[in-house]
């Protein structure tokens, strides 16, 4: 852009005028700095950093509003969101490069940021990242940094979804065998007979264990709403193995809790996740011929379709015991 510029005296003070539409003062009475002081600003021009003086703030780039939304996320958000949030933002980062000015970030630069990873990740991962950027520029428009999301109208990426993976009682067996140290071996059959997520089973104290009514309190949920567990004969001696005085259950970060599980896992010649014991617990139940519905309020799920996943189990076995209803030959 190209820009004219000349010194302007006012009342005493002088002043920069921009094509003969913009003026600001310069703050000085001697000519000199005055001089000087322009110079400074010819050379802001040519670096393109004139925002100051054209009534309008400076560009909020990508990696300013990445910094002010991720301070957000960690004080509205759940840890785990946070982190994902972070991780999400990190990755755009490094294909837009943090200078980029949010306003240049379109519709067709996300489309073709999504096509990238696409190429080189799994498509349930691309779709993971969407979903928490698509939040991050909403929260952008929310505060006028944007007047529309870049993320507008892309669909996340469709792909063949699988089963849950759960295991069978002989891997259930393998993996416990495998366990050397018996407070893990104690969560990871917590989580088999209580369908708990990690977080969940985590932050329990021996405060949340009712034993009048036999319930478990889970206070803090993934969906923000409370649940109880209902404490079963093998789960009510599984306790009882835990003192009394011990405060958490369960003592341990997270990320330390999943990699120790997969070190078990490997010992035990599995392939699964520690999320897979929660799956574990729901294929049980609809293998039980549990309804889908009671699965759902066992799992705290909000929305019936996440239960769907567990529906071919139940049919199956639904299947099975109707097949015993035979006339025979008269």
């Amino acid at each position: 852009m190209n820009l004219s510029m000349r010194l302007l005296q006012r009342n005493g003070w002088w002043h920069v005028e921009i094509n003969r539409t913009t003026r600001r003062s310069l703050r000085t009475r001697d000519e000199t700095v005055a001089r000087r002081r322009l110079q400074k600003i010819e050379q802001k021009a040519l670096a393109g950093k004139l925002a100051f003086l054209e009534n309008r703030p400076p560009p909020r780039t990508l990696g300013r509003f990445a910094a002010d939304y991720l301070e957000h996320s960690s004080r509205t958000k759940e840890p785990t969101t946070h982190r994902a949030d972070s991780l999400a933002l990190r990755k755009l980062m490094a294909a837009l490069g943090e200078n980029i000015s949010l306003s240049q970030i379109s519709r067709q630069v996300m489309d073709r940021f999504v096509a990238g990873l696409a190429g080189t990740i799994k498509k349930s991962s691309v779709n993971v990242y969407l979903r928490h950027l698509k939040a991050a520029f909403n929260q952008a428009v929310a505060w006028k940094l944007l007047k529309e999301s870049p993320c507008r109208g892309i669909t996340e990426l469709k792909y063949q979804k699988g089963f849950p993976r759960y295991l069978t009682q002989a891997e259930v067996q393998r993996l416990l065998a495998a366990e050397t140290d018996p407070a893990f071996a104690r969560l990871w059959r917590f989580l088999i007979l209580s369908g708990c997520r990690r977080r969940e089973a985590l932050q329990l104290t021996t405060r949340a264990i009712d034993w009048t009514n036999r319930r478990i309190t889970v206070g803090v949920t993934k969906n923000h709403n409370p649940k109880s567990v209902v404490i079963t004969e093998e789960l009510g001696q599984l306790l009882a193995e835990i003192p009394a005085d011990v405060g958490r259950l369960f003592p341990w970060h997270p990320d330390a809790v999943s990699h120790h599980f997969q070190r078990t896992a490997a010992r035990a010649g599995l392939t699964c996740r520690l999320h897979d014991l929660r799956h574990t617990y729901g294929s049980w139940l609809a293998m039980a011929g549990v309804q889908l519905h009671v699965i759902q309020k066992l799992m705290n799920h909000q929305d019936s379709k996440t239960t769907q996943i567990y529906a071919h189990l139940s049919q199956d076995h639904l299947a099975e015991a109707a097949a015993k209803i035979r006339i025979g030959e008269f």
